[in-house]
């Protein structure tokens, strides 16, 4: 649609507008994961011994609750 000379300008035009907007938020959303990446380079060895912190717990959770109905 967007390569073929017969094609209706005004549909091209409101296409390309609809891919801008989405290139846009999906750009916006890439600033933010890379954002994200940058806050766990800063904190990453406390963020991880958190998260495996709470790992931890939960799997002695799930034990003692498969060695109640065992």
């Amino acid at each position: 649609m967007i390569l073929d000379a017969k094609s209706d300008p005004q549909k091209v035009a409101v296409l390309l507008t609809r891919l801008q907007a989405r290139m846009d938020a999906l750009s916006e959303r890439a600033a933010t994961f890379k954002n994200y990446q940058k806050n766990f380079k800063v904190y990453g060895r406390a963020t991880t011994v958190r998260i495996d912190l709470v790992a931890n717990i939960m799997l002695n959770l799930r034990l003692q609750r498969y060695d109640r109905y065992c």
